[in-house]
C-alpha cells in the first residue's frame, strides 16, 4: 500500500479504531489510534468505535472512563495479554466479561472459548456472524442461540460435556460451519437439520430413529466438506433412508466415517440388514479417507468390492470391529492409498490383493489373484492391531512386488500371528511389534529382508529370548532408535552386537533382564536401561 493511501486510510478510520498497548512505543503498533499504559485514562470508547484492541489488564480502567460502554457500533473486540498476565486476567474476565459484552450488541465476532456458563442473553447479539464456545463445560446451550439468524459459524470444538444442542437449530438458516469435533457426550441431533442448506462444516451427524432425525436429513446438505462422521447407523430403519442421504452427491467430503454403535452379539429388533444399508452409503469418487466401524454385515458392498473403480482417490482406509468380514477387501490396486488400518477384525488370515476379472463379489474376493504386478504401490503406513485370531499373512503369488513404498508397520495385540511372507519391504523405516509372538521376527519372516530400519520397537513379546543378530546387522547403517520394553525372557544383548550399529542414537531397554554390559556405549545421545 502506498504511504499516501495508508495515511488516508488512517485518517478516515481514526475514530473507529482504538488500541491500548503495553509499556512500549506507540509507533511499534500498527493501529489508527493508540495509547500507552500511562495514558490509558485518555482512551475513551465512544459510540463511533468499531474495532477495539485492548491490552487486557487495562480493560476495566478503559471502560470506567468510557461513555457508559456505549460502543453501539463495535464489531471487533480483541483482548491480548502476556503469559504472565494470564491468571490475573482470567479471573477478571470471569466476573466482568459477560456484563461488559451485553453493552456491545452490534458485535459480529464473539470468542468465548472456555466460558464456564453461557447466559441466555446471548440471543441479544442479533448481528453475530461468528460465535466460538469451544472447550466450555456446558451440558446444554441456551435456546436463545437459535435467534441468532445471521450466525454463520458456531464453534463447539471439544465441548466434551455437551449432551444436547438447542431444539430449534433448524432456524439458523445462514449457518455455514457447525464445529462439533470432540463433543463426545452429544446424544442426538436436533430435528430437521436438513433445513440448514448452507452448511459446509458438520463433522458429526448422529442418526436417530424419530422423524426429522434420520440419515435422510443429510440429503439436501450438498455443500458439506471436509470430515463427516455418521454415527448410530443402527438406527437407519431402511435401505431407502440410507439411499436418500445421497452421499454419492457430496463431492466435497474428504473423509467419511460410518459407525454402528451397538455391541456385537447384543439382542436387537432390527429388520434391516446392515449389508443393505451399507450398499446405499456409497460415497462420491472424490473421497480421500474412509473408516467403517462396528459393521455387522457379512458382505462387502459393490462399491468396496470394486473400490478402485468407485473410489479411485482414496488415500486412507480404516476398518474397525467389522467382525463378520473374514478377509481383507480388494484394495491392492488403489494407486493413491497411503494408509491402511485394520483394527479388531476377526481375520484368521490376510491376503492382500487387487481386483481380478473373475471376482465373484464374495467377502475378501476369495483366492482370486491380482491382475497387475505391484500391489499397494503407494502405501506408506500399515496398522494390524488387536486381532487375536490372526495367524497368517499370505502374499498373492502372481505379484512381482508389493508394498514398495511402505515406511511404517505396526503389529499390535496379535498373539497368534506367526506366519508372514518372506517378502521385500525395501522402504520400511519404522517397525513396531507389541504384544505379539516373537516368531514374527524369525529368520523366515519378512523381518529377514529389512535393510533400512531407522526405528525398531519391541514391546511385551513374552517369548522373545534372543534379538536376532542378522536383524541388527542388516540395519547397522540406518538404525537410530532401538526400544525394547517388557520382554522379560530376553537374554542380555552382548555389547559387541550393539557396537556395530553405527547410526544408533537412542537406546531404551525397560523392564527386561539386567544388561549392565551395554551401559557404556559411546555416541548415544539418549539411553535408558532399567527394570
Amino acid at each position: 500500500m502506498h504511504d499516501l493511501v495508508h495515511d488516508l486510510a488512517q485518517h478516515v478510520s481514526k475514530a473507529e479504531c482504538l488500541t491500548s498497548v503495553e509499556n512500549r512505543e506507540v509507533e511499534d503498533v500498527t493501529a489508527t489510534s493508540a495509547v500507552k499504559d500511562e495514558k490509558v485514562e485518555e482512551l475513551t470508547v465512544t459510540s463511533d468505535v468499531r474495532h477495539l484492541s485492548v491490552y487486557a489488564p487495562n480493560l476495566p480502567k478503559i471502560l470506567e472512563v468510557s461513555e457508559s460502554y456505549e460502543a453501539n457500533k463495535l464489531r471487533t473486540c480483541l483482548l491480548w495479554l502476556s503469559f504472565d498476565d494470564l491468571m490475573q486476567v482470567s479471573d477478571l474476565l470471569e466476573d466482568f466479561s459477560v456484563q461488559m459484552l451485553l453493552k456491545f450488541k452490534c458485535l459480529h465476532v464473539l470468542d468465548l472459548v472456555g466460558i464456564t456458563q453461557l447466559p441466555s442473553s446471548i440471543g441479544e447479539f442479533r448481528l453475530l456472524r461468528y460465535l466460538d464456545l469451544s472447550e466450555n463445560q456446558c451440558r446444554t446451550l441456551p435456546e436463545s442461540i437459535t435467534t441468532l439468524f445471521n450466525l454463520q459459524t458456531l464453534r463447539l470444538w471439544n465441548c466434551r460435556k455437551l449432551k444436547v444442542l438447542p431444539k430449534e437449530m433448524r432456524k439458523l438458516i445462514n449457518l455455514r460451519h457447525l464445529d462439533l469435533f470432540g463433543c463426545i457426550s452429544l446424544q442426538e441431533m436436533p430435528i430437521e437439520m436438513g433445513r440448514l442448506r448452507c452448511l459446509q462444516t458438520l463433522p458429526m451427524f448422529i442418526v436417530g430413529r424419530d422423524i426429522g432425525q434420520g440419515i435422510e436429513e443429510l440429503q439436501h446438505l450438498t455443500n458439506l466438506r471436509g470430515l463427516l462422521a455418521i454415527t448410530n447407523l443402527e438406527n437407519t430403519s431402511s435401505a431407502k433412508r440410507a439411499q436418500d442421504a445421497k452421499l454419492e452427491d457430496k463431492q466435497n467430503i474428504q473423509r467419511l466415517d460410518l459407525e454402528w454403535c451397538r455391541t456385537f452379539g447384543s439382542n436387537t429388533n432390527d429388520d434391516v440388514p446392515d449389508d443393505d444399508v451399507l450398499e446405499e452409503l456409497q460415497p462420491h469418487p472424490n473421497l480421500k479417507g474412509l473408516q467403517i466401524s462396528n459393521f455387522w454385515g457379512s458382505r462387502y458392498p459393490r462399491w468396496i468390492r470394486e473400490i478402485d473403480s468407485f473410489l479411485p482417490n482414496l488415500v486412507g482406509i480404516s476398518l474397525h470391529g467389522c467382525l463378520r468380514w473374514d478377509n481383507v477387501p480388494t484394495l491392492g490396486h488403489l494407486k493413491l492409498l497411503k494408509i491402511l488400518d485394520l483394527h479388531q477384525m476377526k481375520f484368521r488370515r490376510i491376503q492382500f490383493h487387487g481386483v481380478s476379472s473373475s471376482n465373484t463379489g464374495s467377502v475378501g474376493g476369495g483366492d482370486n489373484e491380482a491382475t497387475t504386478n505391484t500391489l499397494f504401490p503407494s502405501l506408506k503406513n500399515l496398522w494390524l492391531t488387536d486381532m487375536p485370531m490372526l495367524r497368517q499373512w499370505m502374499e498373492a503369488s502372481t505379484c512381482s512386488s508389493s508394498f514398495p513404498c511402505l515406511e511404517k508397520l505396526i503389529i499390535k495385540k496379535c498373539p497368534m500371528f506367526t506366519v508372514t511372507p518372506n517378502c521385500l519391504l525395501p522402504s520400511l523405516k519404522i517397525l513396531r511389534i507389541e504384544s505379539c509372538n516373537a516368531r514374527l521376527l524369525n529368520e523366515g519372516s519378512f523381518a529377514a529382508n529389512l535393510t533400512s530400519l531407522t526405528s525398531l520397537q519391541i514391546s511385551e513379546c513374552e517369548n522373545l529370548t534372543v534379538l536376532q543378530e542378522w536383524l541388527l546387522m542388516n540395519n547397522k547403517n540406518s538404525l537410530r532408535h532401538l526400544t525394547i520394553t517388557k520382554c522379560r525372557m530376553l537374554e542380555a544383548i552382548p555389547r559387541e552386537k550393539l557396537q556395530v550399529l553405527t547410526s544408533l542414537k537412542m537406546l531404551r531397554i525397560i523392564d527386561c533382564r539386567p544388561m549392565p554390559d551395554i551401559l557404556c556405549l559411546e555416541d548415544l545421545q539418549m539411553s535408558e536401561i532399567r527394570k
